[in-house]
């Protein structure tokens, strides 16, 4: 339809004045903020990070006011660099879903939180290069110590690590390395234990999930014939290798409860071959 003379004519588009630009973020608090807002020198906020007994009482608390009320982190690299040392450890472990293995931890970080340091935590089955690129990387970070748990494959670097840092190994004895400390169970005994206990249960006919790829599976497996062979059931003895893990724990467990002679008892290598083994036996 046409449109007479006092049609209303469209308006044109209004364009919004321009406004304040953004504002910029907050530059993060350095070592000289916290001097100019403690009215003390760099040097001295350094002393106090430090915690050097050169500082007077009054002036300490000035500093640890001002790093408050700014929310002063120090950077970890900084730190280190003037304390010469890094307050960090470095932890590699076999496979974070061994649940042996968390509980260990806990006990190794409540033990480094003690003692002012932090933990460094690597899992080698996620890397790739069988622990080269974390121990590089913590030997890099100048790391005051390494702890390595479980059944870790040899690499060059670990060596050249434990060389180097002070070590312990917990939980495993495949890492035979010089003066390194180590931390781990007696498998002999709770082996030995394990199968008293079926046979003070009736059980005659003993099975074990074993594993033949680490050292502390060879002594496992010794363990369980010496005492089946003391207690006349050397007849008896049934073992199948296999990995350890829950998988590993199934496949062996499938073997030893589908034989001919089927065992109304096991031992297992660890908890998550345990696991395995349950899951066969239902």
């Amino acid at each position: 339809m046409a449109q007479g003379p006092d049609a209303a004519e469209p308006s044109p588009s209004r364009v919004a004045p321009p406004g304040p630009p953004p504002a910029a973020p907050a530059s993060r608090p350095t070592i000289r903020t916290v001097a100019e807002r403690a009215g003390v020198s760099k040097s001295l906020v350094s002393l106090v990070l430090r915690d050097s007994p050169q500082v007077s009482p009054a002036r300490r608390q000035a500093v640890l006011d001002a790093m408050a009320e700014l929310r002063y982190r120090p950077a970890a690299a900084a730190r280190a660099l003037s304390e010469s040392r890094s307050r960090a450890v470095g932890v590699m472990v076999d496979d974070l879903r061994n649940p042996w293995y968390l509980g260990a931890l806990d006990g190794i970080n409540a033990a480094l939180g003690a003692a002012g340091l932090q933990m460094l935590l690597a899992d080698q089955r996620l890397d790739r290069r069988s622990g080269e690129t974390f121990v590089r990387t913590v030997l890099e970070t100048r790391v005051e110590g390494l702890v390595l748990v479980g059944s870790l494959l040899h690499a060059t670097q670990i060596d050249e690590a434990a060389a180097l840092v002070p070590t312990v190994v917990v939980g495993t004895r495949d890492l035979d390395l010089p003066a390194v400390v180590t931390v781990s169970a007696d498998d002999d005994l709770g082996v030995a234990l394990a199968v008293e206990h079926l046979v003070a249960l009736g059980h005659r006919r003993i099975g074990a999930v074993t594993v033949a790829s680490t050292a502390v599976g060879r002594i496992r497996v010794e363990a369980y014939r010496r005492t089946m062979a003391a207690h006349g059931l050397a007849g008896a003895v049934a073992t199948e290798a296999d990995e350890p893990t829950e998988d590993g724990g199934y496949r062996a467990s499938i073997r030893l409860l589908t034989a001919a002679e089927r065992p109304t008892a096991l031992v297992c290598y660890n908890d998550l071959t345990a696991l395995g083994a349950l899951s066969a036996a239902r």
